[in-house]
């Protein structure tokens, strides 16, 4: 090979190992290049994830729960909530991601990212996602993250329904891949119960393999 030829040949070798370099240290150093509100949107959502999942798992309420290890399941089912008639907004950063057993996940569809919840584990009751967020409810009541109750009380009920069917597991129901959810508070009718329902996206499905 002539001198050209191999002066060629080192160059290319060359460029090719200072592109391999840089590539590298522009990984190992790209957490410098985040700003700092993307910064502390990463670290809450790592510290949300720990500190839910790691209270629940150190109380001993997942195995009451009989809840699987993470990553033992993933399916989806659309929900909706109202309380009085009018229906919780869940598009709000406070919701998203607080619980890598079940929980909203605003990642990827941005567009139903508050409509469909995300199950990573078998045996996940719902109160789970409600308790990560900051809520609650059973039977009788639902609080909000406000703390603000609603129970039962003369004509207005806690209903909840799966399906278009009323059940009455409420927060220990265990959803099925594509179910659809209905929380509902109040006095409604049943044209008006059948509206909420209705009103359930069918996004889940975007979702199932």
């Amino acid at each position: 090979m002539a001198d050209g030829e191999k002066n060629y040949v080192m160059n290319i070798a060359l460029a090719l190992i200072l592109i391999a370099t840089a590539g590298l240290l522009v990984y190992a150093t790209k957490d410098w290049f985040l700003t700092e509100s993307q910064k502390t949107v990463q670290m809450s959502s790592t510290t949300s994830f720990a500190s839910f999942d790691e209270s629940i798992m150190k109380n001993g309420m997942a195995s009451k729960a009989n809840i699987g290890n993470l990553g033992s399941q993933h399916i989806h089912a659309d929900f909706k909530v109202f309380v009085n008639g009018h229906s919780i907004d869940f598009a709000e950063n406070k919701y998203y991601m607080k619980s890598g057993f079940l929980h909203l996940d605003d990642n990827q569809n941005k567009q139903d990212a508050s409509g469909v919840l995300h199950i990573h584990a078998t045996g996940v009751p719902l109160w789970i996602f409600f308790r990560s967020i900051g809520m609650d409810f059973n039977k009788d009541c639902i609080t909000l993250e406000t703390q603000q109750k609603f129970c039962n009380d003369g004509n207005k009920k806690l209903k909840f329904f799966i399906n278009g069917k009323e059940n009455n597991d409420f927060e220990n129901y265990v959803f099925k891949d594509l179910d659809k959810i209905l929380i509902s508070y109040g006095d409604e009718n049943e044209e008006q119960i059948r509206n909420q329902l209705n009103s359930i996206t069918n996004f889940a499905s975007l979702h199932s393999k």
